[in-house]
């Protein structure tokens, strides 16, 4: 007799369980179906729904949307490229030359960006007296 109830309650439990495990969408009615390398498809996706449950049918939706996203980042790109060379046509963008500074001869000198600024004020009047106390009259 207690073997009975057990057995009945064991049933009872294994019963809710599975009920509650599909009303929270979980089971084996949809998901995601992982693999050993990650998932391997989403069983609630349109593209599923839109298969019937054929996974060469899925696999050849999923192959045709993935070239579609891949031929609209190339028209992007092309856009991109058409309107950068309609302002390089025009002058307004920006340009790619290596002839300034000496950049496309490898064998140039070095140009040294450190030295000391030197002042062209021309030709000093010997004459003229210092401004300040402390400079030094010129001989």
């Amino acid at each position: 007799m207690q073997n009975a109830i057990r057995f009945a309650l064991l049933c009872g439990l294994v019963l809710a369980s599975v009920s509650t495990a599909e009303a929270a969408g979980r089971g084996a009615r949809g998901g995601v179906v992982m693999g050993p390398d990650g998932p391997l498809y989403d069983t609630r996706s349109a593209e599923w729904k839109m298969s019937g449950g054929d996974i060469n049918a899925y696999q050849a939706i999923m192959q045709q949307k993935m070239m579609m996203q891949q031929q609209k980042y190339m028209m992007q790109q092309m856009q991109q490229m058409q309107k950068a060379a309609q302002l390089q046509k025009n002058g307004k963008g920006k340009t790619n030359t290596t002839g300034a500074a000496g950049f496309s001869n490898p064998f140039a000198a070095p140009v040294n960006h450190y030295r000391r600024k030197k002042y062209n004020h021309g030709a000093v009047d010997p004459k003229a007296k210092p401004k300040t106390a402390t400079a030094k009259p010129t001989p």
